[in-house]
């Protein structure tokens, strides 16, 4: 059964059109998505510099062990400092997002 969409937008399933229902291709060309917020844009780059800091700590861990265990190369120190680097330069940015994020929540209210 073909699939139809309301007028409010819901997608419901008829045998035949009812008037003033849309088919789905129709209503998406009409109602495209809204794009995404300053706000919204911000939180999302907060969220990937989070895993991304989260993988970073993960990646330490090897070359930490071998350099706790007194193994480490030279290798290993650099992936260290690479790591730290990574996560300094991340951190920077996590923190200036983070006021933006404040200003714009504060600007909404």
């Amino acid at each position: 059964m073909p699939i139809y969409v309301s007028p409010e937008g819901n997608p419901e399933v008829w045998e035949v059109k009812p008037d003033g229902y849309y088919e789905v291709d129709e209503w998406d060309a009409q109602n495209p998505p809204s794009l995404p917020t300053e706000c919204e844009l911000t939180q999302q780059r907060i969220t990937e510099i989070q895993q991304l800091l989260t993988a970073n700590d993960l990646a330490s861990v090897r070359p930490l062990r071998a350099k706790v265990a007194g193994r480490a190369t030279e290798e290993d120190e650099a992936r260290l400092e690479e790591l730290e680097d990574q996560a300094e330069a991340l951190r920077e940015e996590l923190a200036a997002l983070n006021i933006k994020l404040d200003e714009c929540l504060t600007q909404d209210t």
